[in-house]
């Protein structure tokens, strides 16, 4: 079983009823591989390359130290080779964060945001059914498990 046609973060975006918005977009024709939602810290490590990473912000609601999070925030997610941020409106956040905004370009981060009204899970569900099929993941993250363990 292979993997199937990939998905740009400008055809996402394009994709209207995913509700999702560029905010810095410096790089749209990166490939989507797959679609995880994550409020943990250092979030890099837990991405594949391609994949889009969904936040609702819970990190950056403290206002003090909010600059040094969102910094490591974006050279995280730069580093892992994350295909875009997204960042879920109406949950901590009436609007992305200027200090986020800001990183994210200093970064090359593309950034989007989700539209209130949109689930998560139907981001990821629309994305993860374009990336590899199911048997294909199963065995990567069982490989990935096996491999965490090990290194722990």
């Amino acid at each position: 079983m292979g993997e199937r046609e990939p998905l740009t973060v400008q055809e996402l975006l394009d994709v209207r009823s995913l509700g999702l918005q560029a905010v810095v977009l410096p790089h749209p024709e990166i490939e989507v591989s797959g679609a995880h939602t994550s409020e943990i810290h250092e979030p890099g490590r837990w991405f594949d390359p391609g994949n889009i990473m969904l936040t609702t912000g819970l990190r950056l609601e403290a206002e003090q130290g909010r600059d040094q999070v969102v910094a490591d925030l974006a050279a995280a997610v730069r580093r892992a080779r994350v295909s875009a941020l997204c960042f879920g409106l109406g949950i901590y956040f009436e609007q992305v964060p200027q200090e986020l905004v800001e990183a994210c370009r200093d970064a090359e981060v593309n950034l989007l945001t989700v539209a209130r009204d949109v689930p998560f899970t139907h981001v990821e569900k629309y994305v993860n059914a374009l990336g590899p099929v199911a048997e294909d993941y199963g065995m990567k993250r069982a490989m990935w498990l096996t491999n965490d363990l090990l290194d722990s």
